[in-house]
């Protein structure tokens, strides 16, 4: 399994073959991802002989919708071939414990370990039924446990109940890229457009409209990539 996409059992998962094209993100967000998580499987060993430090955990946060599990997608099909991503869910985690989760990542290191929806993991104090699990992820990410070359890739819809101490320093989740349809400088305009242009790929526009018009009419609207996918499939039946 070594050097592919899996679960935390080891099966292959449900990783579509999905490439930088296929999304709609600001470059200084690209950036982010490509140096704090591919480079660290793609170019270990240099970044090894150059001692430079890089991060050990990345943090995904936003409303749903706007394409963190895309993302994730993407980053797999980055890393395979390279290292291995390992996707585990809240469940697996609960029910293998963060040790056994953090020993198969080590020995298919290289890796990318993916923990979707990690405010179930890491809750705020309002929610302590869970500490015990926060305190292992601590020890792991503090390097109390030994965790070898794996990178922590993590995503949450609700980013103010996750627990702060788990992004509060250097060595920890120490990235983080919030996906705000709100925010009119990286979600704005542009990549409204962008995002048209992926989900009308292979359809014809009547000749007034263009993506770039499109895309003005909801410019200040806090759509989210999938109202624009819908927003498409609508129109599509439409033209049916």
């Amino acid at each position: 399994m070594r050097g592919k996409a899996i679960d935390i059992y080891g099966r292959k998962g449900s990783f579509e073959d999905h490439d930088w094209n296929d999304i709609a993100i600001p470059e200084y967000f690209k950036k982010e991802v490509e140096e704090n998580i591919i480079w660290s499987v793609k170019y270990r060993d240099k970044i090894k002989a150059a001692k430079i430090s890089l991060s050990r955990g990345l943090l995904l946060e936003g409303e749903r919708g706007m394409g963190k599990t895309l993302l994730s997608m993407i980053i797999a099909n980055e890393v395979k071939g390279y290292g291995t991503f390992i996707k585990a869910r809240p469940t697996d985690v609960i029910k293998l414990g963060w040790s056994y989760v953090f020993e198969v990542a080590k020995n298919m290191q290289p890796s990318v370990l993916y923990i979707e929806d990690i405010e179930s993991l890491a809750p705020s104090e309002k929610t302590p039924t869970v500490s015990a699990f926060l305190s292992d992820l601590l020890d792991f990410l503090d390097g109390t446990e030994e965790r070898g070359d794996v990178t922590i890739l993590t995503s949450t819809n609700v980013p103010e109940i996750v627990d702060m101490r788990v992004i509060d320093r250097p060595g920890r989740i120490d990235r983080r890229l919030k996906f705000d349809p709100e925010d009119k400088e990286n979600f704005g305009l542009e990549w409204k457009e962008q995002v048209l242009k992926i989900h009308s790929r292979g359809h014809k526009f009547e000749e007034s409209l263009t993506t770039k018009h499109l895309s003005k009419i909801i410019e200040n609207l806090p759509y989210t990539g999938s109202h624009i996918k819908e927003l498409i499939h609508t129109a599509k039946l439409e033209a049916l």
